[in-house]
């Protein structure tokens, strides 16, 4: 039978036999009718036949050799792209309002990706990577997430993803506790997904902080002193804002003891405060004995060492002030701290 040849645009004419394709100039043609029913086909007819072929020639790679020109060309056959594949959307833990979407490339099905195309609700956003941070969500908002990919051939399918931007914070205060020198404080944050930071505020002392997510996390302040009540502040901040809880902590009391034994009658007058840091001022009435004991303010440097070793004391030139009918000074030699005599647990003077 002899074939009517369909030449596409671009093909050159007296190409026969088998169907075959070129492409960049070459012949592009298929055979389909006879030459007489082609001739008596009516315009219409015509127009889809060559529909038709041209649907062939996408589907299929054809391939033929032009043994003129001595070449080769192929067409390989394309669609839109797939989805693109294991995408997932995370909470931004330290931005406002954002979550971030990631994905593996989708198949090309035989043209390149040109783009990707992410919507979180809010508008449509091109991204030629594979990953991108969407922002400007409310707080604690709950994100739905598409991903498709666009080829020269179209959109592809969407693929889904979800995930909650942070909230704004809260606490509340649930203990507090406290030594001669610090005050520590008990919290139950929730930080709302946030990347947290917890901190207990003392005046004239350094902040206590540390990381915080939704367990009970507690917070020491060092550097006070005892006899001492202090007002501290709790709070929790992130990138969403921030919650506070306040309250009040005495530091622990301490007091000293006079020490004064012996098999003489050395303790037996009693150990006499002064007015001031020197045996040399006047003496501070009554005497105190061994076992008495006082609330300690602060400590100074006397000018003279005191030497107490021979009945239980110490060798040192600090003094304790105290009140004793007045401000008074008593020897450090003469007396013992609690919580294992530490003279720096009380302020200087």
């Amino acid at each position: 039978m002899t074939h009517q040849i369909i030449t596409l645009p671009g093909a050159r004419a007296g190409l026969r036999s088998r169907p075959r394709l070129a492409s960049r100039g070459k012949p592009i043609a298929v055979a389909l009718f006879d030459a007489a029913s082609w001739a008596s086909e009516p315009d219409a007819a015509r127009i889809s036949t060559a529909s038709i072929a041209i649907a062939m020639l996408l589907r299929y790679r054809l391939r033929h050799a032009d043994t003129d020109e001595g070449c080769a060309s192929s067409v390989v056959p394309f669609a839109a792209p797939g989805a693109p594949r294991n995408t997932s959307a995370t909470t931004v833990t330290n931005q406002k309002g954002a979550v971030r979407v990631t994905w593996q490339a989708a198949v090309d099905n035989g043209r390149p990706i040109e783009k990707y195309v992410v919507d979180g609700g809010s508008g449509a956003q091109d991204v030629t990577g594979t990953s991108v941070t969407l922002n400007g969500f409310a707080d604690d908002a709950a994100v739905q997430v598409t991903v498709h990919a666009v080829n020269e051939a179209g959109a592809g399918p969407n693929a889904t993803a979800s995930a909650r931007t942070i909230g704004v914070p809260s606490l509340t205060v649930t203990a507090s506790s406290a030594g001669y020198n610090s005050v520590s404080v008990t919290m139950t944050p929730n930080n709302k997904n946030g990347a947290a930071t917890c901190q207990v505020h003392i005046d004239n002392a350094t902040d206590a902080t540390g990381a915080c997510t939704t367990q009970p996390v507690t917070l020491t302040v060092n550097g006070l002193w005892p006899n001492n009540t202090y007002t501290f502040t709790a709070s929790i901040t992130t990138a969403a804002g921030n919650d506070s809880a306040g309250g009040t902590r005495a530091t622990n009391t301490i007091r000293f003891t006079v020490i004064c034994r012996s098999t003489d009658n050395y303790c037996g007058g009693g150990i006499w405060p002064y007015r001031t840091p020197t045996q040399q001022g006047n003496g501070a009435s009554p005497a105190m004995f061994n076992g008495q004991t006082g609330t300690p303010i602060c400590h100074a440097t006397g000018n003279v060492n005191v030497n107490a070793t021979p009945w239980g004391g110490k060798n040192t030139n600090q003094w304790v002030q105290f009140s004793h009918g007045g401000t008074a000074y008593i020897p450090w030699a003469w007396v013992q701290l609690d919580g294992g005599d530490n003279l720096g647990s009380i302020p200087g003077c």
